[in-house]
């Protein structure tokens, strides 16, 4: 069984000036994100900070506002918990990855649901998700590569 493994300082690069992780240098497959590092909120993930580390699962907080280029880039994410909170996707953050999945908020959802559009849904989230759709290439899904 593979258990999430809390970050802690010792895993990540993490800037207590700007909130954000530059870098993850552990080895762990399985990450919670926390919410801060000593009292300072995480509210950012920089440029290519996890790219290439095989991770399978990633757990980011409600902290978390912005994310930006190649942050995921190159690993084999099967689960990243819903992005509610995040306001700022920039370019390719989940490039290279195995199909995204969100898990359940509630115990009345099953589990490993694909992204989906919700009613009722705020245009900021619809914004979320069409830059979902750009990351993965599917913006027009009728022309062929």
């Amino acid at each position: 069984m593979n258990l999430s493994h809390p970050l802690t300082l010792d895993d990540v690069e993490f800037y207590l000036s700007t909130g954000a992780i530059e870098k993850y240098t552990a080895y762990y497959t399985n990450i919670v994100v926390p919410d801060n590092f000593d009292r300072i909120p995480v509210i950012s993930i920089g440029d290519e900070a996890f790219c290439g580390n095989k991770l399978t699962s990633v757990s980011i907080p409600d902290s978390v506002t912005a994310i930006d280029d190649y942050a995921f880039r190159y690993n084999a994410l099967t689960s990243v918990l819903p992005l509610d909170s995040v306001t700022t996707i920039n370019g390719n953050v989940f490039d290279r990855n195995v199909t995204i999945f969100r898990q359940p908020k509630a115990d009345t959802e099953t589990h490993n649901q694909p992204l989906k559009i919700r009613k009722n849904i705020p245009l900021k989230k619809l914004m979320i998700f069409f830059s979902y759709l750009r990351l993965f290439g599917l913006e027009n899904p009728t022309n062929e590569r």
